[in-house]
């Protein structure tokens, strides 16, 4: 497997960090803020962590409501400290033409106390799935990644016979 040497840990403060965070505000922008509970989080609400960091919007094309999306961080105590999972999904749906393609993208990226990413799992779903993974070994990351293609079905009429339609 391929071996990414990690950059050094994203700082709160840097410079990356603020792009960032300047980024989330704009997406934020785009649509509006909703309640954060569900009632399947309600549910489970007594057996997960509470969210040191939650926040959704409405994803907005050419005025309509297509989607959503979310991001949640939990903190969790791990084998050398605290942790950090955050949780981003991206969910819409896109009508052009008269094909609707529905985009789900998941990414779950869990951290150190330092910001030092321990491991990571996404998933990009359009059409195809696209799959990648990594886990911190030292100072590098070990990654993997797989595409796979969705089950298409064709609702085409075969080819009629020529002979059979008297052409």
């Amino acid at each position: 497997m391929p071996r990414l040497q990690l950059p050094p840990p994203l700082r709160r403060n840097s410079p990356a960090a603020c792009r960032t965070l300047a980024l989330l505000g704009l997406l934020t922008l785009s649509g509006f803020v909703v309640p954060a509970w569900s009632e399947d989080d309600s549910s489970a609400a007594g057996t997960a962590a509470k969210p040191v960091f939650e926040e959704w919007v409405i994803v907005v094309l050419e005025g309509k409501t297509c989607g959503y999306g979310s991001t949640i961080t939990t903190k969790t105590d791990g084998p050398n400290g605290p942790e950090y999972l955050t949780v981003h999904q991206e969910e819409f749906v896109v009508k052009r033409m008269g094909t609707t393609m529905k985009i789900v993208d998941t990414s779950k990226v869990t951290e150190d106390a330092e910001g030092g990413v321990l491991s990571f799992d996404q998933v990009s779903q359009s059409g195809a799935s696209v799959e990648s993974s990594g886990v911190r070994d030292g100072d590098y990351m070990v990654v993997s990644s797989r595409a796979r293609p969705s089950a298409f079905i064709s609702h085409a009429s075969p080819p009629s016979d020529p002979k059979k339609s008297g052409a």
